[in-house]
């Protein structure tokens, strides 16, 4: 009896742990690009483009893009900026650098099929 609740106990763990990480992985088959103009990069306004696609190459349009801004080092203020679809699979947003060095932007994605992805992204030399 003993073994039958330890085999119902890891069953039950293996399928929460299951359930826990569907569609949370860093997906690997969906390509992101970041393009950020002013180029170089400056102190101030940016507008930062995410571009996702299918590994075939097809836009992914419909998704909900969150871009997350901060310094490689410790200390700073993340900035935040929601992005909008501006063509098939293209997103935009306006973000803040706040002063200038090397800094890094999170693309935090919920796709329209229920898939979600998170990249960092390295932005390297924001001028002052």
């Amino acid at each position: 009896m003993n073994t039958r609740w330890l085999r119902w106990g890891v069953v039950m763990l293996v399928l929460l742990l299951t359930a826990c990480s569907r569609g949370s992985s860093q997906q690997p088959d969906v390509q992101v690009t970041l393009d950020v103009a002013p180029k170089p990069p400056v102190v101030g306004a940016a507008t930062v483009t995410v571009s996702l696609a299918e590994q075939s190459g097809a836009p992914i349009t419909g998704a909900n893009v969150n871009l997350e801004g901060d310094m490689s080092h410790a200390g700073m203020q993340s900035v935040q900026a929601q992005a909008r679809e501006v063509s098939p699979g293209r997103y935009q947003a306006e973000i803040h650098f706040t002063m200038g060095g090397d800094w890094f932007v999170v693309v935090h994605a919920a796709l329209p099929d229920g898939r979600t992805l998170e990249r960092e992204m390295s932005i390297g030399n924001v001028r002052s």
